[in-house]
């Protein structure tokens, strides 16, 4: 998807599949408050201008994957379609930063993570990281569903979209696509989990 409005087809597929699964959840399963919230909730916000993304790559010293700013066009970042506070909220474009700049108590929720401690980050063995996990830039709030990073340029030299959670191997995904693909399934298949 490399167009904005590719990207908001799907955001409102997405949505709407959410919230089709969440209106044949049984009440008993599922508080009042908690559907209200779900139907409110928007997947998509509006896009960030290209003003924005160009002031975001100069700060962050690279160009955004096509995929990736494509997508920000479209909706500059998310609140999860989903009624799961824990649920990932992806930063408007202003907000991406490199890990290195990232506050204590980030930094600490991480050394809780797989894969992301100094050894395993150093490890020629791990190829999708930096050897210094400093570099990698922080594309959502962290919760305990995970955290999404990038990194733009790895060993290889292709970039590299990770989600770290908590007590479980990083997972890669080539693209920024591959990695919006996950989330969607993550998403949709946490939701019909209440279906029984």
């Amino acid at each position: 998807m490399n167009t904005a409005t590719d990207w908001s087809a799907y955001l409102a597929a997405w949505q709407d599949q959410a919230q089709l699964v969440v209106s044949l959840i049984p009440e008993e399963l599922l508080a009042a408050d908690e559907r209200d919230a779900t139907f409110s909730t928007r997947l998509q916000r509006p896009g960030a201008t290209q003003g924005q993304l160009d002031a975001a790559e100069h700060r962050l010293g690279f160009a955004l994957p096509p995929d990736m700013a494509a997508f920000y066009r479209a909706s500059n970042g998310w609140h999860q379609v989903g009624f799961d506070e824990t649920d990932t909220d992806l930063l408007a474009v202003g907000d991406l930063h490199f890990l290195r700049d990232a506050s204590e108590p980030l930094r600490a929720v991480l050394s809780g993570y797989a894969g992301v401690g100094e050894a395993e980050a150093s490890d020629p063995a791990v190829p999708f990281m930096y050897s210094d996990v400093a570099d990698l830039l922080v594309l959502s709030a962290p919760c305990p569903n995970g955290l999404y990073l990038f990194n733009p340029l790895k060993r290889s030299g292709k970039p590299a979209f990770l989600l770290i959670r908590y007590k479980f191997a990083p997972q890669r995904f080539a693209t920024f696509s591959g990695l919006m693909q996950f989330e969607q399934q993550r998403c949709l298949q946490a939701l019909r989990s209440m279906l029984g």
